[in-house]
């Protein structure tokens, strides 16, 4: 149960925040609704909420006429439900004492796992608007269902659903994001329930782990969204009682959009990853929260991993948004969707999430190299470095899945120190043909400024390049500043180097004819693009990902003659 939750009152009692709410008659918690919103404050503006100072006075009394149109609605509702309880964040949280709502906050997967119903307000943007009233599609007058004569193979009569012309505002409703689904504190809010009753703005939608039923009656056809497998009942299954069975009405979707969106098949690992590819590319106003809001999530991942003993026998650790035993592979994430890290504020201590973290970008990414290449035979995995010791200084010491403040990685492999440059000698590079990371931006010129090549430093000057997708675009250098890269964008006192990672490989007695006779796959190899860190002496920082695709079994040319060493990275 949370620490503290609202007590909503009634039409003669004001509301109050209560600690530690009561048992029933039957000796278990009363159940209790959370809410799920988009804060959407303009620099400047200011909500109500709990703090040290005034935690005492919302216990006697909450001001609820000074709280945002958003929680008065949350409020109302619950009091029409029947519902005694409500949590709402900047209510139940202490807002201006960090330890405490670090502490609060570590809570966070129980409070909306253990929620008899969330209430999601897809809509509007801001709490400074009320999210209950009429919605369109509910209207009686907005559609009519007719029966007809025809008959389906399975002998179900076909309905028809009648609108007027002209006033259909389904084509909107069908392609737009709501506001709440591009907020990054709302993913696991979306996932953790197993109930939701969502309000869009055009129609109120009830979901559960068994169906979705909203006032349209599916009649408009939406292209589903990231539920995995219904309010993330795939990644709580070793939580459920029982297995959940989707019953009807279902809404229509096209095969290739249920292949997209089914993550039945894939493995723990592999759902997180695709997790976190739609968290990433969601926004945020506070940096430090890129770790912070994912918590509970990781929590019920971590809980699986350890009921599941098939996914891996070792130790399971949790290091900054990634896992320890599938280190190499989580190592491997691609930028897609580049923003400029907001600039920390005068009298914030700095935001130091380990380079080798996804969360130290501040966009979306993808981890194109954990997936298996789609080669004619299966491919296998091989691990070309070994996780010596990986240290992260948690935030909140007693939370196992907490943001971190520092983290250092040391890995032992293959490094080689390389030469980037921005155009690629094509007479000397297969890869230099293709743009091999042909979805790692959604802006295209912005991606090609940050694809470069690089050859090994003591290599041979013809020697073959490979291409390397920097996670940040490289600015070019001033005029006033001398540099041995001119017109490169690459900083001058700076050294690179290549880290490998893993190679996919293919049994090279399976081989398919090409043009030129029997050619086998792979390997392909994936790398690290690493630079001296400015902050810690004798340590590295990542600064970029690579990858080499070859045939007939021919390693990556950067790394020939390299020696392997302990490589630390912060």
């Amino acid at each position: 149960m949370p620490l503290r939750l609202i007590d909503v009152g009634s039409e003669s009692q004001a509301p109050r925040l209560f600690e530690r709410p009561p048992r029933d008659s039957t000796g278990r918690r009363a159940p209790y609704a959370c809410l799920s919103y988009c804060w959407g404050l303009k620099p400047g503006e200011e909500v109500l909420k709990t703090t040290t100072e005034n935690c005492d006075v919302h216990k006697a009394e909450i001001p609820i006429k000074s709280a945002p149109p958003a929680i008065q609605d949350a409020v109302d509702l619950c009091r029409g439900l029947g519902i005694k309880y409500l949590w709402v964040d900047s209510l139940c949280l202490t807002q201006d004492n960090l330890q405490m709502w670090l502490s609060e906050a570590a809570e966070m997967d129980s409070i909306y796992l253990n929620s008899h119903l969330t209430i999601a307000a897809l809509e509007p943007h801001t709490c400074k608007l009320h999210f209950l009233g009429p919605q369109p599609f509910g209207t009686p007058d907005w559609q009519y269902f007719m029966q007809t004569d025809t008959v389906c193979d399975d002998g179900q009569t076909v309905d028809m659903v009648i609108r007027p012309e002209g006033s259909n505002p389904a084509k909107v409703a069908a392609t737009k994001t709501t506001s709440l689904d591009t907020r990054a504190w709302c993913f696991q809010e979306s996932l953790l329930p197993n109930r939701r009753l969502c309000f869009d703005g055009n129609e109120m939608i009830w979901e559960c782990l068994c169906t979705k039923i909203c006032e349209c009656g599916h009649a408009i056809r939406r292209p589903p969204t990231l539920r995995y497998s219904v309010l993330g009942a795939g990644m709580k299954e070793k939580m459920l009682k029982g297995v959940p069975l989707q019953s009807g009405p279902k809404p229509f979707v096209y095969q290739h959009e249920e292949r997209d969106f089914d993550l039945g098949n894939m493995n723990i690992n592999a759902k997180w990853r695709r997790l976190i590819s739609d968290y990433s590319s969601r926004h945020m106003t506070v940096p430090k929260d890129r770790l912070r809001a994912v918590s509970g999530l990781a929590k019920v991942v971590l809980d699986w991993f350890r009921k599941d003993r098939k996914t891996t026998s070792a130790p399971v650790e949790y290091l900054a948004g990634l896992w320890k035993h599938e280190l190499q592979l989580d190592l491997a994430w691609v930028v897609t969707e580049f923003r400029p890290k907001p600039s920390v504020r005068e009298g914030e201590t700095p935001w130091n999430v380990p380079t080798w973290s996804w969360a130290s970008a501040w966009g979306g990414v993808m981890f194109p190299g954990a997936m298996t290449p789609k080669w004619k035979y299966t491919a296998r995995i091989r691990n070309m470095c070994r996780v010596e010791k990986v240290d992260c200084e948690k935030e909140y010491q007693k939370d196992e899945t907490s943001a971190v403040t520092e983290g250092r990685a040391k890995l032992y492999g293959t490094l080689v120190a390389v030469k980037p440059s921005r155009e690629a000698d094509l007479g000397n590079s297969r890869e230099a043909e293709t743009f091999w990371f042909g979805d790692a931006g959604k802006d295209p010129d912005q991606a090609r400024e940050r694809k470069w090549f690089v050859r090994a430093e003591n290599g041979e000057e013809n020697g073959e390049e490979v291409a390397v997708m920097f996670d940040e675009p490289l600015s070019l250098p001033s005029e006033s500043q001398s540099t041995d890269h001119p017109k490169k964008g690459l900083p001058t006192n700076d050294r690179y180097y290549c880290f490998r990672l893993f190679a996919w490989l293919a049994d090279d007695t399976r081989v398919y004819r090409g043009d030129g006779g029997e050619i086998t796959m792979g390997p392909e190899t994936w790398f690290l693009l690493l630079r001296s860190s400015q902050r810690v002496q004798g340590a590295m920082e990542r600064v970029g990902i690579g990858k080499h695709e070859s045939k007939d079994g021919i390693p990556c040319p950067i790394f020939k003659d390299a020696k392997d060493e302990i490589v630390e990275i912060v």
